[in-house]
């Protein structure tokens, strides 16, 4: 399978699998199930996989990129939950705290940082994958 390929297919795995957990958990709440559907192939697949983990991570050592990966997704992610606090509206926070966080802004702001690990974690996983199948 072409790098490209692994790292959207990755990127869009880990999307399901953290839209799920909020979803059980009630992290935040989509205006409909279409805009979470959107979320995890644009932001996860296009953007954090394709884009920030394959086009910059993706040529070079993963142990001397990370750190630029992890700041180039949280960059964009704290950018993309602000946007969706003053401007999208796609998402809601419930009233419930999330890590002991109350205020919107302050969820926003976590879960953006959080964003950093997905391009440094798509990028782990595929060279784990490449090496598993003889392809490092």
């Amino acid at each position: 399978m072409p790098d490209p390929v692994r790292y959207f297919l990755i990127a869009l795995a880990l999307g399901v699998v953290s839209e799920t957990i909020a979803r059980a958990l009630r992290f935040w709440i989509y205006r409909s199930a279409a805009l979470a559907v959107l979320n995890v192939l644009l932001m996860f697949g296009l953007v954090q996989g394709l884009g920030v983990a394959w086009l910059i991570g993706g040529h070079r050592a993963l142990v001397s990129i990370a750190p630029v990966l992890f700041m180039t997704g949280a960059l964009i992610g704290v950018v993309y939950e602000g946007l969706n606090e003053f401007r999208l509206r796609a998402w809601s926070w419930p009233d419930a705290s999330l890590l002991g966080l109350t205020r919107s802004i302050d969820k926003a702001a976590a879960v953006g940082a959080a964003w950093g690990l997905v391009p440094v974690v798509t990028a782990a996983i595929a060279r784990l994958s490449a090496f598993a199948g003889g392809h490092a």
